[in-house]
């Protein structure tokens, strides 16, 4: 009986460790909804700590969960300068503000992100939300590489998936964000 018990115990605590996120394979289950950003996590500009204030602009929102190790999942962040640019051209031609979230789901003095920060010399400020608050208050997509979100200004999700890798996606997410500024 008390093998019944401890096996009962245990698998109690293996479900209740887990992340708390919420997953989907259905993308339509998410757009629309409202994303709950991370309040009480620590944003890093390189290696400077900042406040942790959000607009009320629109977003692009990159999560990234704590599974593997923190260089590979940080090694495709390189590939995010060109789309910087292309948007800092979108929204000055629109004199719109696009914010970037990059949230780790990290210790906020990981050795390993602090380095890459500074090393690349990263531009946009990166949450490091060690609490898994950002996963525990949302649905996510199943896939970890559609965790990436545009929102409009009130943090309703309009597009997910990256627009890094997928031309299509790329262009569809130029096109909404130019579409959120009333041009001049």
């Amino acid at each position: 009986m008390k093998s019944i018990m401890y096996v009962l115990l245990l698998a109690l605590a293996v479900s209740c460790a887990g992340g708390g996120g919420r997953t989907t394979t259905d993308l339509r289950e998410i757009v629309g909804n409202r994303m709950t950003l991370p309040r009480d996590a620590r944003r890093k500009i390189v290696d400077r700590d900042t406040v942790l204030n959000y607009s009320n602009s629109p977003k692009v929102v990159v999560y990234i969960n704590a599974e593997g190790c923190t260089s590979c999942r940080m090694k495709g962040l390189p590939n995010w300068y060109g789309f910087f640019k292309e948007t800092d051209s979108i929204c000055a031609k629109k004199s719109g503000n696009l914010e970037y979230v990059f949230i780790f789901n990290t210790k906020h003095d990981d050795p390993e992100l602090r380095s890459y920060l500074t090393q690349y010399n990263f531009p946009k400020a990166v949450v490091c939300d060690e609490a898994g608050e950002f996963e525990k208050a949302n649905l996510l997509p199943e896939d970890g590489e559609l965790h990436v979100f545009l929102l409009d200004g009130n943090d309703n999700i309009k597009i997910v998936g990256s627009p890094i890798y997928n031309l299509k996606m790329r262009e569809h997410y130029k096109h909404t964000i130019a579409g959120m500024f009333r041009t001049n």
